[in-house]
């Protein structure tokens, strides 16, 4: 969850493997438009990145996360569409995926789009191995905060 652009990534039906989707530019019309991704994908959980400093302190992007998971709760929740949504800790997941990009050959000035939807697709993937090995949904359920 960034403060220029949100990633978005989905996996299969059977949560093996997560791909990369979109990239939402962050602003009065994310809510809308990831909405709309929903609406379009049908997914049964929605995992939002939660940046934390690398102590596992909250920092002013922390609450920018939550603020933007509520309002999408909320949204998600008037549009009358049942999914669980819930925040995950991030951490590292930018570096990974720059680093993932660099190594590709990829310009981090010029892939900033294909980064952020690298950096969702790390987010979910780390959901999905807390799912398969925990029989659960990962991270903090949105209404923790609500």
């Amino acid at each position: 969850m960034g403060t220029a652009r949100i990633g978005v990534a989905r996996c299969d039906p059977e949560a093996t493997m997560a791909f990369p989707v979109a990239t939402v530019k962050a602003g009065m019309n994310a809510i809308a438009e990831v909405t709309n991704l929903v609406r379009e994908y049908e997914p049964v959980a929605i995992y939002l990145g939660l940046p934390m400093g690398l102590k596992g302190n909250s920092t002013a992007s922390t609450q920018m996360a939550i603020d933007f998971g509520k309002e999408l709760h909320d949204f998600i929740a008037k549009q009358e569409m049942i999914v669980h949504l819930a925040m995950v800790d991030e951490r590292l997941s930018t570096v990974s995926a720059t680093s993932a990009m660099q190594t590709a050959g990829r310009n981090s000035k010029n892939s900033r789009d294909f980064i952020d939807q690298a950096a969702a697709v790390v987010i979910l993937e780390q959901a999905l191995a807390i799912e398969k090995s925990s029989d659960k949904y990962a991270g903090q359920a949105i209404e923790s905060y609500l």
